[in-house]
C-alpha cells in the first residue's frame, strides 16, 4: 500500500495538491500497488489523470474530499485514448466536490470493468459523472448531489450495473441515459438495482434513443418538480420499488415520447400532492402528432387520486391481459347513432370510428356511438373504463337499456379534446342493468360539424380492476 501523503500531498484544504496526487497515482500504477488517501480535504487545481492508469484508490467515506479550485475543470480525467477491452481501475470512499467550479467531477471513456464504490460526487456545473464506452462497469453505493445532471451515461455503456446509487437535488436530470456511443445499440443491458432519484427541480430518469435499461427495486420521483420518467425511444423496465409523481402539477409519472415503458412486478405508485390519474402520463401537442411511445402498468400497487374523469394526453397505454371485457375494444366495432341529426360515418384510422353531425333537423340533437354489453359482470363493485377518443364537445358515457334509451347509469363526462386523449375512470360502482343494455358514448347538443372519434374502448369490472384505493394494477387498454 502506498500513501499519497508520502508524495508531498498536504490535504490541508488550502494547498494545491494536484501534482503530488498525480505523482502518487503514476507511481501506484507503475508499481501495481493500491494507493491510500487520508480522511481530510485536498484542493486540486488541475485534472487528475487516470488515462490508461490501472490503479486502486482508497479513501475514508465522508472524510476524504477532493475539492475543485479551477472553473471549468474536470476533476478526474479517465478518458483513455485507446480501446482496451480489460482496462479496470477502482476508486473507493472518495468525495469529489465540484464546488460549483468544476464542469465534471469525473469523466470516463474506454475504461471497461472499472469500479466506483462509496464515491460521493457533488456540485459540478455540467454533469457530476460522465461515461462513454465503459462496458461491464460496476458502481456501488455512490451518491450524487446538486448540479444540472447527476449521472450521464453517454453511450456504449452496455452491461454496466449500478447498485444502491442515489442521486438528489439536480436541477435538470438525475439520471441521463443517451445513445451517442460508437455502437448504435451500445447502451443495452443496463441494470439499476436499489437506486434512487429524488428532490430538486429536474427530472428523474431520461432515456434517449436505443437504450435498454432495467430498474429493480428503485426509489424514484419523490419531491421532483418535473417528470419521473422521460422516454425518448428506449425500453425501460421498472420492477418493484416505488415511483412517486405529482409533487407539482408538472410532475408526471411518465412522458412516453418514444419507446416502451413498463412498470410491473409489485412496483408501488405514490401520488404526492397533485398525484392524480391524469398525471400518470403526458404528451405535448407536437409529441401527440408524432409517432410516440407507450407505457403499461402491470401488477402494481397505487396510492393516488382517482376521483372524477381523469384524462391522459395522447394514446399512450400499452396492451395488457384481457379479462372480462364488457364491450368491443376497437372503435370501428361501435355503431353510429343520432337523434334529430344526419350523420356522416368514417374510419380516419384503420381501427377508429368517427361520427360527424352533418345537419341538425330538430330539437335535442345528439350524435354518438354505442356497443352492447357482452356479458354479465360483478355488480356494485368498481368498474374500470379506458377510452381513447377525440371529440369537439364534452361527452356523456352511459349504460342504457337500449341505444339512446332509458338511462341506467352515467359513467363519465369526458371533456372535449380535438387531439387524441385517453380517459381513465376508476372505482365507481356499476349497478345491475337489464339484458340487452348498451354502452352509449354520446354528445348532447350537437351542432353541424361536431364529431366523436373513438379509437379504443376498454370496459371491465372488478375482475380486472382489483379492489383498493386505486385499482390500476393492470392499467392498459385491454
Amino acid at each position: 500500500m502506498l500513501y499519497v501523503t508520502n508524495f508531498g500531498a498536504k490535504f490541508d484544504g488550502v494547498t494545491d495538491d494536484s501534482q503530488a496526487i498525480q505523482t502518487a497515482i503514476d507511481t501506484a500504477d507503475a508499481q501495481g500497488e493500491p494507493l491510500s488517501f487520508p480522511g481530510r480535504t485536498a484542493v486540486i487545481r488541475t485534472a487528475l489523470n487516470l488515462r490508461n492508469r490501472t490503479v486502486e484508490i482508497y479513501g475514508t467515506m465522508k472524510k476524504t474530499v477532493l475539492r475543485a479550485a479551477t472553473v471549468g475543470m474536470t476533476m478526474i480525467d479517465a478518458e483513455s485514448p485507446d480501446e482496451i477491452i480489460y482496462s479496470p481501475f477502482k476508486i473507493n470512499g472518495i468525495q469529489l466536490d465540484g464546488a460549483n467550479r468544476a464542469d465534471y467531477c469525473i469523466r470516463i471513456r474506454n475504461r471497461h470493468h472499472s469500479e466506483l464504490n462509496g464515491v460521493f460526487l457533488s456540485s459540478a456545473r455540467v454533469a457530476n459523472a460522465w461515461e462513454r464506452e465503459t462496458w461491464v462497469s460496476r458502481r456501488y453505493n455512490c451518491r450524487v448531489e446538486g448540479g444540472p445532471v447527476g449521472w450521464q451515461l453517454e453511450g456504449s455503456n452496455f452491461d454496466s450495473a449500478f447498485y444502491g446509487c442515489y442521486i438528489a437535488g439536480c436541477s435538470d436530470t438525475q439520471w441521463l441515459l443517451n445513445n451517442n456511443g460508437t455502437l448504435l445499440n451500445g447502451n443495452n443491458s443496463l441494470l439499476f438495482s436499489n437506486c434512487g432519484a429524488t428532490d430538486g427541480s429536474g427530472r428523474g430518469v431520461v432515456l434517449n434513443g436505443q437504450v435498454v435499461a432495467n430498474f429493480h427495486a428503485c426509489y424514484f420521483g419523490e419531491n421532483l418538480d418535473r417528470a419521473t420518467v422521460v422516454n425518448n425511444g428506449a425500453v425501460a423496465i421498472f420492477e418493484g420499488g416505488t415511483l412517486s409523481f405529482g409533487w407539482t402539477p408538472q410532475s408526471y409519472l411518465v412522458i412516453p415520447a418514444g419507446g416502451e415503458t413498463l412498470i410491473q412486478n409489485g412496483a408501488q405508485l405514490n401520488g404526492q400532492d397533485y398525484g392524480s390519474v391524469n398525471l400518470l402520463s403526458y404528451l405535448s401537442p407536437a409529441q401527440q402528432a408524432a409517432a410516440h411511445g407507450t407505457f403499461r402498468l402491470d401488477d402494481t400497487k397505487a396510492y393516488l387520486i382517482t376521483g372524477g374523469d381523469q384524462i391522459v394526453q395522447g394514446d399512450v397505454l400499452g396492451y395488457g391481459e384481457q379479462r372480462n371485457v364488457l364491450v368491443p375494444r376497437l372503435g370501428r366495432q361501435f355503431t353510429a347513432i343520432g337523434n334529430s341529426v344526419t350523420l356522416a360515418v368514417s374510419n380516419p384510422k384503420p381501427n377508429a370510428q368517427r361520427v360527424t353531425c352533418s345537419t341538425v333537423s330538430g330539437g335535442n340533437p345528439i350524435i354518438g356511438l354505442y356497443a352492447p354489453l357482452s356479458r354479465d359482470y360483478r355488480v356494485s363493485e368498481p368498474f374500470y373504463l379506458v377510452l381513447v377518443y377525440r371529440a369537439s364537445r364534452p361527452l356523456q358515457i352511459r349504460v342504457d337499456a337500449s341505444p339512446l334509451g332509458a338511462d341506467v347509469v352515467l359513467l363519465s363526462f369526458p371533456p372535449a379534446s380535438t387531439s387524441t386523449a385517453t380517459l381513465i375512470k376508476l372505482d365507481a360502482p356499476l349497478p345491475p342493468v337489464p339484458t340487452g343494455a348498451v354502452l352509449d358514448i354520446l354528445m348532447p347538443n350537437a351542432a353541424a360539424g361536431d364529431f366523436i372519434e373513438i379509437s379504443e374502448c376498454f370496459l371491465t369490472d372488478a375482475t380486472a380492476a382489483a379492489k383498493g384505493i386505486a385499482p390500476v394494477n393492470r392499467l392498459s387498454k385491454c
